[in-house]
């Protein structure tokens, strides 16, 4: 059990543990995160000159740290589905637009190249599998 009047302390070692354990050097806390550790200091550093001797279980914090990995990694994966599914309707968008004009030239005698369309899905293929860049050579 950690003691509250050293929480403060160990918090700053539980950030350090934190940016370390997710290989968070890439990551730049929010404005929001930082302000929410703030108050929580400050409440401990309040309950501690009333309440010397409370305690808490080592077990909550570690309870609490893997609880904040779990949502940092679900965010990152939500994220990362939204840019797919962003370049799939890019990619769809842009498909239907080449259909339609293929089939508004085919009226006038002009057929918009079938090699073209198979690109533009094949550009689908690789937005929702998750590749950045479709090349004829990736295929």
């Amino acid at each position: 059990m950690a003691n509250v009047a050293n929480l403060p302390q160990s918090c700053h070692g539980l950030d350090n543990f934190f940016h370390k354990f997710m290989g968070m050097e890439n990551l730049i806390m929010s404005e929001r995160f930082n302000d929410v550790l703030a108050r929580i200091r400050a409440d401990v550093n309040a309950a501690t000159a009333d309440l010397p001797h409370l305690t808490i279980p080592m077990e909550d914090l570690r309870l609490l740290i893997q609880n904040l990995e779990t949502l940092h990694s679900e965010r990152e994966e939500l994220r990362r589905k939204i840019d797919q599914h962003n370049d799939v309707i890019e990619a769809v968008a842009v498909f239907i637009e080449a259909y339609r004009e293929k089939y508004r030239n085919y009226s006038s005698g002009g057929v918009r190249p079938s090699a073209v369309l198979r690109r533009e899905v094949r550009m689908i293929w690789a937005a929702m599998n998750g590749h950045a860049v479709a090349t004829d050579s990736s295929f």
